[in-house]
């Protein structure tokens, strides 16, 4: 699927819900799920305490249906400052390819992880949301 890197950017920060607990800034969210359907690729994810709430945020796309695992949302982010102003992602083999016209970057994603380390298993919380 491709995807404007500004909107996919603006998308994973709010995705991440930054908060501030005893003075210190911590996302709620470490990890989503990208979802394409029609002309909207929307994140699902849920928060720190897996119980609290599950998030939906959207943009546009090329519509080009597809699941897109994102196991760090900080990692991607900084990979996407080093691509042009459209990429393409591509899964397969329980990877991630973020692809623009000058760069490839890979990295592992898989949509059996975890969601955060202290959950047993992401497929639990998970399975509502994919």
């Amino acid at each position: 699927m491709k995807v404007k890197t500004e909107s996919l950017e603006r998308l994973l920060k709010t995705t991440k819900r930054n908060q501030f607990v005893n003075g210190k800034e911590q996302a709620q969210v470490l990890s989503c799920i990208l979802r394409s359907e029609h002309d909207r690729l929307s994140t699902t994810s849920v928060v720190r305490d897996g119980k609290t709430s599950v998030a939906r945020f959207s943009i546009d796309n090329d519509g080009f249906p597809g699941i897109v695992p994102v196991p760090d949302i900080d990692r991607l982010l900084g990979a996407l400052k080093f691509h042009g102003t459209s990429v393409k992602l591509d899964v397969g083999d329980g990877k991630l390819v973020v692809i623009s016209t000058n760069k490839q970057t890979t990295m592992s994603a898989n949509t059996e992880g975890r969601a955060f380390l202290m959950l047993k298993r992401c497929s639990t919380h998970c399975a509502a949301i994919i």
